[in-house]
């Protein structure tokens, strides 16, 4: 049987490697009929898709995919935090209850990115807007993009060691800077709010 659906794909504009359009076009080039774009937190790949989607006959769910936190489990007597991923498809793009969060959560990644630039300007390692935005993969800057720019510069050889480097995205100070996870409760009203349904990845 072939199967010919794919409802986890991400886009430039979050962690994946290519544009909305030519992620629809490998979609279609590999008999894919139905995707979904799910990018992290952020949904502004998604028109895109949909768009190129409707001139090559495939049919683009709307989609996200926030990264939230879940408080819940004991360990010692006390209630332990764990990372988990909702999947929202079938939103509306427009809903104002969604826009609003997703403004809210690109302000948090600029400052977070912020405070990330401050540990390594005390590194002696100026990384500016610009040198980030270079590999912004659709506007998205996240922590590969500071890796990049790294290698970039001659700190690492590649992405890889950039990562494992004790002295880069590595360290503790680095590592220690961490995004602002939506409660895993909020996401799941905002997914409903949105017209959508959500699920755990």
């Amino acid at each position: 049987m072939k199967i010919d659906i794919d409802l986890h794909l991400h886009t430039n504009y979050s962690d994946g490697l290519e544009s909305p359009e030519a992620l629809v076009t490998r979609a279609s080039r590999s008999g894919l009929r139905t995707i979904a774009v799910t990018d992290h937190d952020g949904i502004d790949g998604v028109q895109a898709a949909i768009d190129a989607g409707a001139g090559l006959d495939i049919r683009v769910i709307p989609g996200i995919e926030f990264s939230a936190e879940w408080i819940g489990g004991e360990a010692f007597g006390v209630e332990e935090a764990h990372t988990i991923h909702v999947l929202g498809y079938g939103i509306d793009l427009d809903s104002t209850t969604l826009t609003g969060k997703m403004r809210e959560m690109l302000n948090n990644r600029a400052k977070r990115n912020e405070k990330l630039r401050r540990v390594f300007r005390k590194k002696d390692i100026d990384l500016s807007s610009s040198d980030l935005q270079e590999d912004s993969r659709g506007g998205f800057v996240g922590r590969r993009s500071f890796a990049a720019a790294l290698v970039r510069k001659g700190y690492a050889a590649s992405i890889e060691e950039a990562f494992s480097s004790g002295h880069l995205m590595g360290d503790p100070s680095v590592r220690a800077i961490r995004k602002e996870k939506i409660n895993a409760e909020e996401a799941i009203r905002i997914i409903h709010a949105a017209g959508g349904k959500a699920f755990f990845a």
